[in-house]
């Protein structure tokens, strides 16, 4: 309990700041929600909601549940891990933890700095390539609807109703400069 505690103290500033940061960074959509309406507000919420339960939990339930779960045998003379998450430990699933990567790394230096060079070339290049707008580039800005009415309609209302519709659609765009509607 004492080292789930401690644990916990040592990750919490780590784990508050980072929730602070995806929660501004999800409040700064909001410039973008007259681009895509109502639907990234809803799912700005649920996700700054689960952020949120997810800091909580982080903080709480794993730091408790460790305690409980993660127990060191009686029989066990080093203070090894011997419960099932250690054995997973220990047969090298997450091998890459281990000190020995970290000694290999830093002996090969050249290398790693290679590998650091060519990573950022090519994250340079993709920024270069990959393109950058909101839209995508096929966007022609032409916006296509359906419009529907009663049956009893007739054509010269119908045709009225869609003139009517045009007007405001290009009062709201402002930038469009053809409006095509299919009937149906």
């Amino acid at each position: 309990m004492e080292a789930a505690l401690k644990g916990a103290q040592q990750i919490g500033f780590t784990i508050i700041s980072l929730t602070v940061s995806l929660v501004a960074v999800l409040d700064s959509v909001v410039i973008y929600e007259r681009h895509c309406g109502t639907a990234l507000s809803r799912i700005r919420r649920h996700l700054k909601r689960d952020i949120l339960v997810s800091a909580v939990v982080s903080l709480t339930l794993t730091p408790m549940m460790c305690s409980r779960l993660l127990k060191k045998s009686s029989e066990n003379k080093q203070g090894k891990d011997c419960s099932r998450f250690g054995t997973m430990r220990s047969t090298g699933s997450i091998a890459i933890l281990r000190q020995d990567v970290a000694v290999w790394v830093l002996e090969r230096k050249a290398m790693t700095m290679i590998v650091f060079i060519a990573t950022l070339v090519l994250t340079i290049v993709l920024y270069v390539i990959v393109p950058k707008g909101f839209f995508p580039v096929q966007d022609t800005g032409v916006i296509q609807g359906i419009t529907q009415a009663a049956q009893n309609v007739s054509f010269d209302a119908m045709a009225a109703q869609q003139q009517e519709l045009a007007k405001i659609i290009l009062h709201e765009q402002g930038c469009c400069e053809s409006f095509i509607v299919h009937w149906r």
